[in-house]
C-alpha cells in the first residue's frame, strides 16, 4: 500500500488491525512506523510477536492475510499514532522481521567494496573510518576488505554501558570474514574491552584490549594515526588514520559532523526513485564511495524530539555525506554546492568554493538558513 493505515493507540482504542482479508493466506510484509514517539512497542499475532525500543523507528514484520495484529505495549503517556504499510509477497518468497532503523538513520543495502582497503563503517550507534584496515591470523594471509562483497555493518545497540561493532563480509576469494569490537561505558567515558576476528576456518581469534590503549570521552572524537593490537598467539589487527565515534546519537550534532568531516544535504530528482538508487546517485554525483553516504529520515516535522517518517513523494531525500579528511570534505562540499538539485543543510565544513563565474564564495553558515525552507521525503 502506498497510503498507510493510520492507527491511533490509546487506552480507549482497539489497538489492533487486521492484515488484508481471510480469503488469502499469502505472506504479507508489514512496515510499522512509530511516527511520533520513541519508546517500547510490542505486537502479537497467532502466538508470534515482536517488540522494539532503544530508539527504533519501527519494524518490518511478517504476517499472513487475515491475521489480527494487536499492540500489547506502547508509550501510553502520549497515545502515539503508528502508520502501517502492507506488501503482498510472491509465493515462495522469504520474509524476515527486523527493525527499520534507529534514530533516523535508514538502512540501505550495502554495496560491494571497490579496489581499496579503506573502510567507512556507518551505523546508528557508531561510525568508524580508516584509511587502511587489515588483520592477520598467524600463519594465514593478510585479510582486508578490498573487493569485499555481502558486507553487513551491524552490532548490538546495547545501552549506555555496552555496545558492539560487528562487521561481516565475503572476501575476494569467497571466504567469510568477520570483525567484532566490544565496548563498555560509564556515564562520561567509553573503552574497548575486546576485539575478535575470523580465521580461515571461521573460528574466532580473540584480543584482550589494554584499558588505556583504546578509550575516549563520550561524544568526543577518537583519532589515531595507527592503531595496532596483537594477541598472545601472534595475530594482529591494524587500522591506519582511524576516526571513531561511539555511543551515538550525540547530543551535539555539530560536534559529530565535525568528527566525521560531514555535512547533510537535500537532493531532489525529477521522478520517483527508490532509496538505494538515491544513495548511489548521491555518491556518483559527489564522486564518493556509497559507504560515505548515509540516507536519513525527513526533518520537516519534529514531535517530542521525534522526526516524522511520513511525508513527500519519493523524489526528494535527505542524506549525510562523510569524508575521509578535511581536504576531501571541502572538495565534496563544493561539488554539492554546485549542483542545482542539491541543497546543503547542516555542515561542519567551511570552504571557499568557486562560483560559475570563476570567483570564490564562502559556504560556511549556509546550512541553518536553508534548512528552514525544506520539505523532506522518505521512500517506501
Amino acid at each position: 500500500t502506498k497510503v498507510p493505515l493510520e492507527l491511533k493507540l490509546g487506552s480507549g482504542n482497539s489497538n489492533c488491525f487486521q492484515v488484508g482479508n481471510s480469503s488469502s493466506q499469502d505472506v504479507v510484509r508489514l512496515t510499522i512506523v512509530n511516527d511520533q514517539f520513541y519508546g517500547r512497542y510490542a505486537i502479537s499475532n497467532s502466538g508470534s510477536g515482536y517488540a522494539w525500543s532503544n530508539g527504533a523507528d519501527g519494524i518490518y514484520y511478517c504476517a499472513r492475510n487475515g491475521e489480527s495484529i494487536v499492540f500489547d505495549e506502547f508509550p501510553e503517556e502520549v497515545d502515539p499514532t503508528v502508520y502501517i504499510y502492507a506488501v503482498n509477497l510472491p509465493k515462495g518468497s522469504t520474509c524476515s522481521s527486523e527493525v527499520i532503523g534507529y534514530y533516523g538513520v535508514l538502512p540501505v543495502p550495502t554495496p560491494t567494496n571497490g579496489d581499496t582497503t579503506e573502510v567507512f563503517w556507518s551505523h546508528h550507534k557508531y561510525y568508524l573510518h580508516a584509511k587502511h584496515f587489515e588483520y592477520q591470523v598467524k600463519g594465514e594471509d593478510v585479510v582486508t576488505m578490498k573487493h569485499a562483497k555481502w558486507i553487513a555493518i551491524g552490532g548490538d545497540p546495547g545501552d549506555s554501558q555496552y555496545s558492539t561493532i560487528e562487521i561481516e563480509w565475503e572476501d575476494e576469494n569467497g571466504v567469510e570474514r568477520r570483525f567484532n569490537g566490544y565496548m563498555g561505558g560509564t556515564v562520561s567515558t567509553w573503552y574497548m574491552e575486546e576485539l575478535r576476528i575470523y580465521n580461515n576456518e571461521q573460528d574466532w581469534a580473540y584480543f584482550e584490549v589494554r584499558p588505556d590503549s583504546f578509550k575516549g570521552i563520550k561524544e568526543s572524537c577518537f583519532r589515531a594515526d595507527t592503531y595496532t593490537v596483537t594477541n598472545l598467539e601472534g595475530d594482529t589487527i591494524k587500522f591506519e588514520e582511524m576516526t571513531l565515534a561511539t555511543f551515538m546519537p550525540w547530543i551535539d550534532e555539530e560536534e559529530f559532523l565535525k568528527c566525521i568531516n560531514a555535512f547533510e544535504i537535500e537532493i531532489s530528482f525529477p521522478n520517483q526513485i527508490d532509496l538505494p538508487s538515491a544513495r548511489d546517485a548521491v555518491a556518483d554525483t559527489l564522486s564518493v564511495s556509497p559507504f560515505q553516504v548515509q540516507m536519513m529520515l525527513p526533518a520537516s516535522s519534529v514531535v517530542s524530539s521525534r522526526r516524522s517518517l511520513i511525508s513527500g513523494d519519493g523524489k526528494t531525500y535527505r542524506a549525510r555525506v562523510a569524508s575521509a579528511n578535511q581536504v576531501q570534505a571541502e572538495g565534496v562540499y563544493c561539488a554539492a554546492a554546485a549542483e542545482n538539485n542539491i541543497s546543503v543543510l547542516n555542515s561542519s565544513v567551511e570552504a571557499d568554493c568557486p562560483s560559475s563565474s570563476g570567483t570564490f564564495f564562502s559556504m560556511s553558515g549556509v546550512a541553518t538558513a536553508m534548512s528552514l525552507l525544506l520539505v523532506l521525503a522518505q521512500y517506501f
